[in-house]
């Protein structure tokens, strides 16, 4: 058994955690869409996998639209469209204007332990060390300038999206035999396109590990002897690059249509009796409880198995799903509701924090819950435009201590909208919350 286990990160998730940060989106290490579904659309229900979109279905087109069967798509049961105001849709925009967009990050971690046995005449002592560090390197080529397209009615997708999405699961899982979780199922609001792409990363990794033993002798007129065996890696992936389309170059890139997808705007949700069931079972089984009614398996959760969940950690980085359980810490959160740009806030520098769980508790990002579905809440930003600064910085952040403004409707009218904000203090949030996106 390794005591210090290294794992190599694939180049489409380095490509991810590099570029992620830059406030315009997911980044796709495949822009280009499945050949049978043509290009990405707004309105589109899918999964993402090793940095590819898979559709799933569009949720904007009536049953009997013929684009569903132009698309291959599988309409699920009790199939309701989702409708919005031809207002809400924003674009096409001049999104990214540098053809190059490129980011390098370094990590270091130590780690030491040190033991000592024996009494004090004749003493041991041993120590182990682990030294890492690893930097990381991803760059987009586009043919600029790459368009943004949004749909600017975040309030009507989440409410469309806590109502339908836990049948869209049970029914792809039942009849295709995907085995998602309710959070690989994500609601595509805007994408970020291009008509020429050539996307890279790379990686350097070091390992040094270390195992002394210091011997001392009250006997031996403290003579101290010291044994140590030193080790030390390096590994080192080569560029790897992916482009496209097949046919395509950039000297003719202004000759086609921008449908390759580069960044990927998306939300998903993620409801608490999930998380509520695997305590309870967990709870019932540790006091004996040998009830089949009672036990509920993994199998039955809406949630995959640890072993279902391993193969998804292979084939997916999404930090949206740490804003997931971030929000369902709040008790008072039954559905939680999050989207790509909530992440903007964390970032420094243009990049995602390496533990986004963390930075959202250490800024203590506030929840608005309205009739039990949570989302962080968010100031007002123009969502056609990145954050400031070069392409490789940080979005503007909001002060963690700065509350939203309070309600400013009657106190005699009851409101199921409030904010849970630093160190866990209720204040009343705005009628329409705002945001990257406006309320429908």
């Amino acid at each position: 058994m390794q005591l210090f286990r290294s794992t190599r990160s694939p180049s489409w998730k380095i490509y991810a955690q590099e570029l992620g940060g830059m406030g315009y989106g997911h980044p796709m290490w495949h822009p280009d869409a499945v050949k049978k579904c043509g290009e990405v659309q707004l309105g589109d229900i899918g999964y993402l996998d090793r940095g590819r979109f898979h559709l799933l279905f569009n949720c904007t087109r009536p049953r009997d639209d013929e684009s569903h069967t132009a698309r291959y798509e599988r309409l699920p049961d009790h199939f309701e469209p989702f409708r919005y105001d031809q207002e809400s849709v924003q674009g096409p925009m001049s999104n990214i204007t540098h053809p190059v967009l490129s980011s390098r990050s370094s990590r270091e971690t130590k780690i030491s332990g040190e033991v000592g046995a024996g009494p004090s005449e004749a003493s041991a002592v041993g120590r182990i060390t682990h030294d890492t560090s690893q930097d990381s390197k991803a760059s987009l080529r586009l043919h600029v300038p790459a368009q943004r397209t949004f749909l600017d009615c975040r309030g009507a997708i989440e409410q469309y999206m806590a109502k339908h999405c836990g049948s869209w699961l049970e029914f792809f899982n039942s009849t295709a035999g995907l085995k998602l979780a309710q959070k690989d199922i994500v609601f595509v609001y805007g994408f970020t396109t291009t008509s020429v792409w050539q996307v890279s990363a790379w990686s350097r990794a070091e390992r040094e590990r270390g195992i002394s033993l210091r011997l001392l002798s009250e006997c031996l007129a403290g003579v101290t002897a010291m044994f140590g065996c030193w080790r030390k890696r390096s590994h080192s992936v080569s560029p790897t690059t992916n482009t496209g389309p097949e046919g395509r170059t950039f000297g003719e890139g202004g000759d086609y249509k921008p449908d390759q997808c580069v960044f990927l705007d998306f939300c998903k949700t993620k409801t608490r009796h999930v998380v509520a069931q695997k305590v309870q079972t967990g709870a019932r089984r540790l006091m004996g409880c040998l009830c089949c009614q009672c036990c509920v398996s993994a199998d039955a959760l809406d949630e995959p198995s640890a072993e279902a969940t391993a193969r998804t950690s292979n084939r997916l980085f999404d930090p949206v799903d740490a804003l997931l359980d971030f929000i369902l810490e709040n008790p008072d959160v039954h559905v939680a509701f999050a989207t790509y740009e909530d992440l903007y806030p964390l970032c420094t520098n243009g990049r995602l924090p390496a533990d986004i769980l963390a930075a959202a508790k250490t800024r203590s990002l506030p929840i608005v819950v309205v009739d039990g579905v949570g989302r962080i809440h968010q100031e007002p930003r123009t969502p056609s435009t990145p954050p400031s600064g070069s392409s490789t910085s940080a979005p503007s952040e909001v002060p963690a201590d700065k509350p939203p403004e309070e309600d400013r409707a009657s106190d005699s009218a009851p409101s199921a909208r409030s904010v849970i904000g630093p160190g866990g203090r209720r204040v009343p949030a705005w009628r329409e919350p705002p945001g990257a996106l406006r309320l429908a």
